[in-house]
């Protein structure tokens, strides 16, 4: 068996380990001897993410992330694992900065992802950066319909009436929202 079959095979095993005898440890074993095979299977990096995240270990995780974009892979995967990556640094290791840059760049591979505009929104926020925070906002609105356009809208309509300092702007905001 050449090292990418074995690598198949060792994360199908720890796949099983994983998602049917909840045997996360010995998955992430298994997971970790697919990739000593072959260093840029994807499906074995997913998966270990994923395990080091439920677990909390974001550090881990953010470095296998690291890792898995390196690999070739189309720009809207990249967009969304750099999604990924972006929320990890925004919600779990508190650092708005990194993630924003990590949202633009999601943003440049895929400019209407969801997503990323919502991260670099909250981002922007965190940053004290409200125009560009509104913009963010604006652009996802644009894209959304029923209840996910109006709790955007709301998002907005809270920043145009703080920090952006436009009353009647967000009145009509949150008329819009409600319907």
């Amino acid at each position: 068996m050449n090292p990418k079959e074995a690598a198949q095979v060792r994360f199908r095993m720890g796949q099983v380990l994983h998602e049917r005898l909840n045997d996360s440890d010995r998955a992430v074993e298994c997971l970790g001897a697919a990739l000593r095979d072959d260093p840029q299977h994807r499906p074995a990096l997913m998966h270990l993410r994923r395990i080091h995240s439920a677990r909390g270990n974001w550090d881990v995780a953010l470095q296998i992330a690291e890792v898995e974009i390196e690999l070739p892979m189309p720009p809207a995967e990249r967009a969304g694992l750099l999604s990924e990556i972006g929320v990890l640094w925004l919600d779990r290791l508190d650092d708005p900065q990194q993630a924003l840059s990590q949202f633009e760049s999601a943003l440049e591979e895929q400019p209407d992802r969801r997503e990323a505009l919502e991260g670099a929104a909250r981002a922007y926020e965190r940053c004290d950066r409200h125009r560009e925070a509104a913009e963010s906002w604006e652009q996802l609105a644009a894209q959304l319909k029923g209840p996910a356009r109006a709790a955007v809208q709301v998002s907005l309509a809270k920043l145009a009436e703080g920090p952006l300092a436009q009353a009647e702007r967000a009145q009509d905001l949150y008329r819009n929202a409600l319907g």
